[in-house]
């Protein structure tokens, strides 16, 4: 029918569009958190340094407390900042706020036993770092140096991959008011937080490879009759 009316065309490109409610935006969302969280858990399995967890339990319209968990971790030489995941919570739990140590610091505070303290006296009698110190990014200072000085930059890392704010826990809880309103106080909205929050962009194309296309019954009925 469409054919008779508008054209080969457009019934080609009708007959592409899937039919079934089950594989509509609303199925392509877990898919996509799948692949993001995929995708994150394979940066945080190949990064050399620690990497930090920040929490947030908020409750939504249903009086159900979702726990929003980010992480911040090095990845590519520079810091990356993730959401994680978000699961309801049975009971509660509170942020943390962390702090920061300086990258100068008193050597005779350092034991002489730590290896970390030798690395350190050779860095800062280099002009260049010193320089580099105060005009980089202090995360991207500190990757350029993981060669050269592996225990003081392990040790730095520590220090510096700890959230400094709470701000991607603030905008959490903005993001999932907005999704679960009133009227959809039964979502559950773990997969569309992920989409929602996460910086990593979905792989289509690995999704896209994973699915079959459905068959219109026009087509599926001429497919029949050959």
């Amino acid at each position: 029918m469409v054919e008779l009316v508008c054209g080969l065309e457009q019934r080609k490109k009708i007959e592409a569009i899937p039919l079934s409610n089950d594989i509509t935006i609303n199925s392509r969302i877990p898919d996509m958190s799948t692949n993001i969280l995929e995708q994150v858990i394979r940066e945080l399995d190949s990064t050399p340094f620690p990497f930090s967890m920040q929490l947030d339990e908020s409750t939504d319209i249903s009086q159900c407390s979702q726990l929003l968990v980010f992480v911040r971790y090095i990845y590519s030489g520079t810091s990356k900042e993730e959401f994680l995941f978000c699961q309801p919570l049975l009971k509660t739990t509170r942020a943390i706020d962390v702090l920061r140590n300086s990258f100068l610091v008193e050597l005779n505070t350092i034991d002489d036993s730590d290896l970390v303290k030798d690395e350190l006296i050779d860095l800062r009698s280099k002009e260049m770092a010193r320089h580099d110190f105060q005009t980089k990014n202090l995360i991207e200072f500190w990757c350029s140096l993981t060669m050269a000085y592996p225990r003081v930059v392990s040790r730095a890392m520590e220090f510096l991959i700890p959230f400094a704010t709470t701000y991607l826990c603030e905008s959490g809880f903005s993001t999932m008011v907005t999704i679960k309103t009133k009227a959809r106080n039964r979502l559950d909205i773990k997969d569309d937080m992920c989409v929602a929050l996460s910086n990593t962009v979905p792989d289509f194309k690995a999704i896209l490879q994973s699915k079959q296309q459905q068959m219109s019954d026009y087509k599926l009925y001429l497919t029949i009759r050959k």
